[in-house]
């Protein structure tokens, strides 16, 4: 148990006062939670989440429980595991139960903002990150969050920093790590994305979104083999359509027909399930095709695909739009600034 509480964020080895209960069985099911939660994959995501619930079921008191079932499940989108809309009503219960047995946790709001961000309301975003941060500023998940929402609003500086903050208070949360990567990646500090995801990746090698920010990096550095080899371990811990568009991407930039046609093939069994008309719009920005970019992104805020309102539009697989009314008209369509289209360094 001692040697999980540093990955939870709990501030000592007791716990028990910390976590809120003081069922013993029901704290057990909090840590293992917590560490399923880690893990990420909408599996892991919906086993943290039903730990979580049997651990209410324990302690109908314990608030962090309740919080780690928002926020468990506000995460699912992200890894195939449904849509934001879908699954708000559970969030905000589960948030809003949190609240009313401890109005002090950071966890509930971080767990509010990350559904209107998920939905393209920015503004209400932030708001909430923002009041959990000023409940515990040593919420690294947080500090993710608002991250994430900076480099999709083109504010990447604003990213770097945020992450910084968050890998240095939790620097064995990977995920808050691997985006820490992703976002010096964006702001164009390639060698020290390399270091930071290359120790992610030591660290834990099971998240699927490590690899898939060390494939953009070597993408970027021009290792465009190690790039798709990236890739290929992303795709084998989460088969996500997205991943499946950028490897087509990849490998047609490394000339790996074998790899492209493999995954041609896998996007094409998956026929129009969500997230495959963003990963069309993927694997055609290795061409340049503008109307086959912009048609899939399109279709992709249609069918309010997560990663349309998560993927920076500074992102280089969007060069090719760049400067065209076919990205103006999608950056209004999510509602994001001028300066989210603008390109990456």
């Amino acid at each position: 148990m001692a040697a999980l509480t540093p990955r939870l964020g709990l501030k000592s080895p007791g716990g028990v006062v910390e976590a809120g209960t003081a069922d013993m069985e029901a704290y057990d099911l909090f840590l293992r939670a917590g560490f399923a939660l880690q893990q990420r994959g909408a599996d892991s995501l919906r086993a943290a989440a039903a730990m979580f619930a049997r651990a209410t079921a324990r302690d109908q008191q314990f608030a962090r429980a309740y919080a780690g079932i928002a926020e468990a499940t506000v995460l699912l989108p992200q890894y195939g595991g449904g849509g934001y809309a879908e699954d708000a009503l559970a969030v905000r219960e589960a948030a809003q139960q949190a609240l009313t047995i401890d109005s002090t946790l950071a966890v509930p709001y971080m767990a509010l903002g990350l559904l209107p961000k998920g939905m393209g309301e920015w503004r209400t975003a932030e708001q909430s990150f923002t009041r959990s941060l000023l409940r515990d500023a040593r919420l690294a998940e947080a500090h993710q969050s608002l991250g994430e929402l900076y480099y999709t609003l083109g504010r990447t500086d604003d990213a770097v920093r945020a992450f910084e903050r968050g890998a240095l208070l939790e620097p064995a949360n990977i995920p808050v790590v691997s985006e820490f990567a992703f976002a010096l990646a964006l702001a164009g500090r390639l060698d020290s994305a390399r270091r930071v995801i290359d120790a992610a990746l030591v660290r834990d090698a099971n998240n699927g979104f490590t690899h898939f920010t060390q494939a953009l990096i070597r993408e970027r550095q021009g290792d465009r083999a190690g790039a798709v080899q990236s890739m290929r371990a992303a795709l084998q811990r989460a088969p996500l359509p997205l991943f499946v568009g950028a490897q087509i991407r990849l490998a047609q930039g490394a000339a790996d027909t074998g790899t492209e046609r493999a995954a041609r093939t896998q996007l094409q069994d998956m026929g129009a399930a969500p997230g495959v008309a963003l990963a069309t719009a993927i694997a055609a920005s290795a061409t340049g095709s503008v109307a086959d970019i912009a048609a899939g992104m399109e279709r992709a805020i249609d069918e309010r695909d997560p990663f349309m309102y998560q993927l920076p539009l500074r992102l280089w697989w969007f060069d090719p739009l760049r400067g065209t009314t076919e990205l103006a008209r999608i950056r209004k369509r999510l509602g994001l600034p001028r300066e989210a289209v603008a390109a990456s360094r």
